[in-house]
């Protein structure tokens, strides 16, 4: 995996990816699952549900796990906590995008996570929301909102639940053949949601001569932005670790003030994922950097080859300031350590780094502790505050709503065991 558009990071002037949405009919007709489900396990990108109300696909009381494109310039990490409710069109396969726009972004670390899932959404579209469930239902008063947002079922004119529902079932019951040639007539995007062709994976390059290696660490010695630079620090990380490790312990981040922690993680976190021999020595040479999230990325990425150490080294690096203390003390308490999660907590509490990329990372540790937290509360038959299912996730009151949680915390932390139903899966793959 490449280190794709590092230095976009570093790009004014952002703008968002633009798509043809896909009109309801064929978000109805080509997916796989269509129906209202609970999260049961919290996540950003993946999350585990069960089926309440099967429309089509599997019945009622079905487990699945489905996974929600991130978009690089909105929301990276978009994120199910336990209890929530959504209404979903669900592909195993889902259709290529139709592209009105786009731009490039950087690396989310966080993307390289492989968690296995049955189905997924088409980008941007095929999720909804749903208020907290009532005595008497599950259903919004209003569909306004997600009439207008790029990520409803557009065009089928329903402004209420009971509505939106017989359009979208009355759909459903005509005949295959006949929902096919209506679709057919306005289908958007690329082939539909049937699995395409098995495409054997590249060969892996051979190692780089002596010379070339010699090319490449005067590449990785010059300036960022120059050309080569990235292929350099793609290639050098693999076949010779050593010096990108001394690059990274000695290196200081260019533009602090612009985007924050964006890079150095980015950096960190690519070091780490993909050092190609001596991991530990290595990992180990990062806990000396002068960045500090460089160091956190050391310790981090160190806790697969040395748990131990890793976990030592991650709680000295917990008293860092900032989100870099934060980042530490999240790993530790995914690990199981309870008294690392008040630390994390004061991530509500900090102001977001300035501009939508460095936000960005900083919301991404945000909904990581939120994640945690829904996970760690059901699992100990606790219930969060009622801002779990409404605005902890906001990016607006995020300090009022770190307040209620570590009040919640200061509560009911004695009874709660921090569980990451995602940790096995990644420790194996080794992925923060």
């Amino acid at each position: 995996m490449k280190l794709f558009a590092l230095l976009s990071l570093f790009a004014a002037g952002l703008r968002a990816t633009q798509i043809t949405p896909l009109p309801w009919q064929q978000l109805a007709h080509e997916a796989a699952f269509v129906g209202v489900v609970e999260c049961t396990a919290a996540g950003g990108i993946v999350a585990r549900y069960v089926v309440l109300e099967s429309w089509k696909g599997p019945p009622e009381g079905t487990e699945l796990s489905i996974e929600t494109p991130g978009d690089y310039w909105g929301d990276q990490l978009p994120l199910a906590l336990v209890g929530e409710r959504f209404f979903m069109t669900a592909y195993e396969n889902p259709p290529d995008p139709e592209i009105k726009s786009a731009t490039f972004g950087g690396t989310v670390p966080l993307w390289s996570r492989r968690i296995p899932h049955q189905y997924a959404l088409p980008l941007f579209q095929g999720r909804l929301r749903l208020p907290r469930p009532t005595a008497s239902s599950v259903v919004p008063p209003s569909f306004r909102h997600w009439e207008e947002s790029r990520g409803g079922l557009f065009g089928t004119g329903a402004k209420t639940w009971p509505r939106f529902k017989k359009i979208l079932t009355g759909f459903l019951l005509l005949p295959a053949h006949k929902r096919e040639s209506l679709v057919a007539k306005i289908r958007v995007g690329g082939p539909r949601g049937v699995p395409g062709p098995v495409i054997a994976p590249p060969a892996p390059e051979p190692p780089p001569s002596e010379p070339r290696l010699a090319e490449l660490r005067g590449a990785l010695g010059g300036a960022m932005a120059a050309n080569g630079w990235q292929e350099a620090f793609d290639i050098l990380t693999v076949h010779d670790p050593g010096t990108v490790a001394a690059f990274l312990g000695r290196w200081t981040d260019p533009t602090p003030e612009q985007v924050d922690f964006s890079l150095p993680y980015a950096l960190g976190s690519y070091f780490g994922r993909n050092c190609g021999g001596d991991r530990k020595k290595h990992l180990e040479t990062l806990l000396g950097a002068r960045d500090p999230f460089v160091r956190v990325a050391g310790a981090v990425y160190l806790t697969f080859e040395d748990p131990r150490a890793g976990e030592a080294a991650l709680r000295s690096l917990m008293s860092l300031r900032g989100d870099a203390g934060v980042w530490a003390a999240l790993t530790l308490a995914r690990r199981g350590d309870r008294a690392a999660v008040l630390r994390a907590l004061e991530v509500f509490a900090m102001d977001a780094p300035r501009g939508s990329i460095a936000s960005a990372a900083h919301f991404n540790l945000t909904d990581q502790v939120m994640v945690l937290l829904s996970n760690s509360a059901f699992s100990s038959g606790l219930e969060l505050p009622a801002c779990e299912l409404g605005n902890c996730t906001s990016r607006v009151d995020s300090r009022l709503e770190g307040e209620a949680l570590k009040e919640w915390w200061r509560k009911h932390g004695d009874r709660l065991t921090p569980h990451d139903p995602w940790r096995d899966v990644l420790a194996r793959q080794k992925i923060d």
